[in-house]
């Protein structure tokens, strides 16, 4: 190890279990540490990912609760953090992250700042488009997840030449035994044979007054009323925790689904899952680029998902699945009761899925192309100061 590793800070709200923070799990795991040094800057961390980022050698610094808009306090704390750590690079996702990026990076003097946005955002005020406009503005170079992300980025007048997409990548599990696919139906109190619609989400409340209006999994429940009805034996799993899950059980107890719909929690291996899985349902209003559909997909498992940028740039439509228009129960119905009908059409979805997510989802990919431009930022830095 030498002193010319390139370092990078990485700036992030919570870390617990969602995809940015796999992502950066990746990168901690992945980048070449004789060219890299990184550092994790976060609210606070889980005690299971501190410990994978550390094994990873990736350091873990929890600066405690940020309040909303400009904390100082915290974001002094963070460029004290920065401070001692001297990145090369300051790399924030998502709006707190990028939040802390920006502003205590400029703090601290950073050399690099990189900003990354990871949604397309649906119901933010205006004042949060030119905030964040604004953030960007600190940065000096954006990632977009997306292209539909890259396109919400110049809308809100971000330049062109600062953004740069980057899809996201993710790792290849191993595929269930048999072992593992016989526990999970058996816990799940399956009937042999039954058809099973799947869905994979964080369960998690907006800050408006329905709890469920991003990942829309109420969709999901209630498209099944339309499903028992052609398939009276089949069930909808969902897979995932949060703050809406009690909402989600209101509703299906409401719509009298309780006996369809089984509520699976969080699960720390989901592979096994998504192999029980006849057809997968992702009926969310927005999006940056739902990992969850590429790693159904890596399971050779057709999809019935909403027709969102980010989604649609997953989702291969009437290819690898079926994109519906969002807030249509019925029509995403529709599709899930075509394939669960149709297992040749399965087969075919799945296998062409399955091909899609390994040639433009891959892990590798995302690494690569990470590298290179942390090394193309810091190199074009160094070739300014020298002039």
């Amino acid at each position: 190890m030498t002193d010319a590793r390139i370092r990078v800070a990485h700036c992030l709200e919570q870390v617990r279990s969602g995809g940015v923070e796999r992502r950066r799990l990746s990168l901690a795991r992945r980048l070449d540490p004789n060219r890299f040094e990184q550092l994790l800057l976060c609210t606070e961390a889980s005690t299971e990912l501190r410990s994978q980022f550390e094994q990873a050698g990736c350091q873990v610094v929890e600066l405690g609760p940020m309040k909303r808009g400009v904390d100082w306090r915290h974001l002094r704390r963070a460029a004290q953090a920065l401070r001692e750590f001297r990145p090369d690079i300051v790399h924030g996702a998502v709006f707190e992250g990028v939040i802390v990026a920006a502003i205590a990076g400029r703090l601290a003097r950073a050399p690099v700042i990189v900003a990354e946005e990871t949604i397309v955002p649906v119901g933010r005020r205006w004042t949060g488009h030119l905030y964040f406009r604004f953030l960007m503005g600190l940065a000096d170079h954006v990632v977009a997840i997306s292209q539909g992300v890259s396109n919400y980025l110049t809308k809100i007048r971000v330049p062109r030449s600062k953004i740069q997409l980057i899809y996201n990548g993710v790792a290849e599990p191993p595929p269930a035994s048999s072992e593992e696919l016989y526990a999970v139906r058996a816990s799940l109190g399956l009937a042999a044979g039954a058809p099973v619609v799947g869905t994979v989400a964080r369960l998690g409340a907006s800050r408006g007054q329905n709890p469920d209006a991003h990942k829309r999994i109420s969709d999901a429940i209630s498209a099944m009323r339309y499903v028992i009805e052609a398939h009276p034996n089949a069930r909808l799993v969902i897979v995932g925790d949060g703050p809406a899950r009690q909402f989600l059980e209101q509703r299906a107890a409401a719509e009298g689904l309780q006996a369809a719909i089984i509520f699976a929690g969080f699960q720390p291996r989901v592979r096994p899952f998504h192999e029980i899985f006849d057809v997968i349902v992702h009926p969310s209003e927005t999006e940056g680029l739902p990992l969850a559909l590429v790693e159904a997909m890596l399971a050779a498992r057709p999809i019935v998902a909403t027709d969102v940028p980010g989604t649609n740039e997953v989702v291969a439509d009437e290819e690898t699945g079926f994109l519906v228009p969002v807030g249509e129960p019925a029509q995403l119905a529709g599709r899930a009761i075509q394939l669960l009908g149709d297992s040749a059409l399965r087969r075919t979805m799945g296998e062409a899925g399955l091909r899609r997510a390994r040639s433009l989802f891959s892990e590798d990919r995302y690494v690569r192309e990470i590298a290179a431009m942390y090394e193309e930022l810091v190199g074009s830095r160094a070739g300014r100061s020298n002039a």
